[in-house]
């Protein structure tokens, strides 16, 4: 009777033991999914899975769908019109707020991909939301909060130094000088300016004889551009 308990005992050990290994190895090819297939693939994973359990009869459908994801291309764009897209959970209804305030309500593809066309953007700072809602009623929680600003205003560009016609002779390096807006680009003649975490910008240029002619162009996040040109005169 005890060499019978024993190997009950070892077989029970050898099954738990399997169990274990293919848990794991299911945990391993649902890691290496999310990596090799990305977002899209998860998504349709758990639509297929969501398939079968309103097929199984086993009840009403009572779990909210996952909060849909909101993929922005960029945060600030001189464009008043953009594309909306993401992911949520197939066949569900997305929902999406601007501000606070209800834009539409579209169907999620069987790849879990939805696209808002034509959403129009407010000056300044906009802040998008989307729930999703399944085939059984459930609401998702919101989204997180995406934002975009909206700017079609010409960043600011101050030259100081040099002024329009001003004529330099014997050296033939002058100081340039000036600011733009923090956080803003700029360039001279095509060539990227080091710009202070204040806008300023101080450097030294080198003149050819005769005239020379210096395009200025300040450039913001959402793609808006100053262009200034002034002509700086070398007499060696």
């Amino acid at each position: 009777m005890a060499m019978i308990n024993s190997r009950l005992v070892r077989m029970e050990e050898k099954r738990n033991i399997r169990k274990v290994i293919m848990f794991s190895i299911g945990i391993i090819l649902v890691i290496i999914g999310m990596v090799t297939l990305g977002i899209p693939a998860i998504v349709k994973m758990v639509y297929v899975i969501g398939e079968r359990k309103a097929g199984s009869g086993s009840g009403n459908d009572l779990i909210p769908p996952a909060p849909p994801t909101i993929n922005l291309q960029w945060s600030a764009t001189n464009s008043a019109v953009q594309k909306i897209s993401g992911f949520a959970e197939p066949q569900s209804q997305v929902i999406l707020t601007l501000n606070g305030k209800t834009v539409g309500s579209i169907k999620v593809g069987t790849d879990g991909g939805f696209s808002f066309d034509n959403v129009a953007l407010t000056s300044g700072k906009n802040s998008l939301l989307a729930i999703a809602v399944d085939q059984a009623g459930n609401k998702s929680q919101p989204s997180a909060e995406a934002d975009m600003t909206y700017s079609n205003q010409q960043p600011k560009l101050n030259v100081n130094s040099p002024t329009d016609r001003q004529t330099f002779s014997g050296d033939s390096g002058i100081d340039i000088n000036g600011s733009v807006d923090p956080g803003d680009s700029l360039t001279i003649n095509d060539r990227v300016v080091i710009v202070g975490d204040d806008g300023s910008f101080d450097l030294k240029w080198n003149l050819s004889a005769g005239d020379n002619t210096l395009v200025f162009v300040a450039t913001d996040d959402a793609g808006n551009q100053t262009r200034k040109e002034l002509v700086a005169t070398f007499n060696p």
